[in-house]
């Protein structure tokens, strides 16, 4: 029995005009946190096709993607799509050979995904669609409403991101197009060609560019040195007390953010772990920080 249900075999016979039966070698990959995602070949080429995961509906904003893909399709910065469904939200693209996902403790690796991502953000594209991350946290926070967080001290840390708003806004760039799932797995490096491509934009929009950076290091789970040298590499060593305490900010609504929707994913019954507390614990441990350094700005 195939491990993809009829309707994605259907899907991809529809797209390749092909037979079911010609649909060969599915293999399931890892599961991602908002998808779940299959090798399978077509006439002796490989592909991957992505299958909106439990509860992804009310996370992501599917017309928003396609728009997002339309948008840099031609910049070749991500893996190159075969066809992108606006109705069921699901994508095959081409299966890249000799890649890897960028390990986030290996800093030539996470060098080399900065640059990719500051390069992607010099282009300074644009679109009619901004990820408001305040307005995320509401609607997440109604997913949640009815069972209510398992952390106690979750409408305290709420009232931090709120708190910091003001700052952010103070300091905040303007607006371009962000990858916003900038994390690690998401950059994908081919050595021997010299390339890098940014996959998964499914959450892309407008904001403040600085929020990828702040993206990267919770997803990766950095502590503060090592939080410190992703800014430095991205910035190219020039960073100033404002620029630098903002992408903290950032960092703290962000994990805020995520936490809530990792306790909405565990409600349709996926389970992260640990990555909930991770997420939490950036605006438990970074707002004290910025609060006592805005005296210096």
């Amino acid at each position: 029995m195939s491990l993809l249900n009829y309707t994605a075999l259907e899907f991809i016979s529809q797209v390749f005009q092909c037979d079911i039966r010609d649909i060969k070698n599915i293999q399931a990959m890892k599961n991602g946190m908002t998808n779940d995602s299959y090798v399978f070949d077509v006439d002796q080429k490989r592909y991957i096709i992505r299958i909106p995961g439990k509860g992804s509906a009310e996370l992501v904003n599917r017309k928003m993607e396609y728009n997002v893909y339309q948008t840099i399709a031609e910049y070749n910065i991500t893996d190159p799509m075969v066809y992108l469904s606006a109705e069921n939200s699901y994508k095959i693209t081409e299966y890249l050979d000799n890649v890897q996902n960028c390990d986030p403790r290996n800093w030539e690796e996470v060098e080399i995904s900065m640059n990719a991502l500051r390069a992607f953000h010099n282009l300074k594209l644009t679109m009619d669609y901004s990820f408001a991350i305040y307005d995320n946290i509401e609607k997440y926070d109604k997913l949640i409403a009815d069972h209510g967080s398992e952390f106690s001290n979750y409408q305290e840390n709420k009232e931090k991101a709120y708190e910091l708003r003001d700052f952010i806004q103070k300091y905040a760039q303007p607006f371009y197009l962000s990858h916003i799932d900038s994390n690690h797995d998401n950059f994908l490096l081919n050595n021997q060609q010299n390339q890098v491509f940014m996959i998964d934009w499914e959450y892309a929009g407008m904001q403040d560019q600085d929020l990828d950076i702040a993206m990267f290091t919770i997803y990766a789970g950095y502590n503060k040195e090592e939080f410190d040298k992703l800014i430095c590499i991205y910035c190219q060593g020039k960073c100033e007390l404002a620029r630098r305490l903002k992408i903290y900010a950032y960092a703290c609504i962000a994990g805020f953010l995520w936490g809530i929707w990792a306790e909405y994913k565990k409600i349709c019954g996926v389970d992260f772990g640990d990555y909930t507390n991770l997420q939490y614990s950036y605006i438990e441990n970074y707002y004290p920080i910025i609060k006592e350094e805005m005296k210096n700005i």
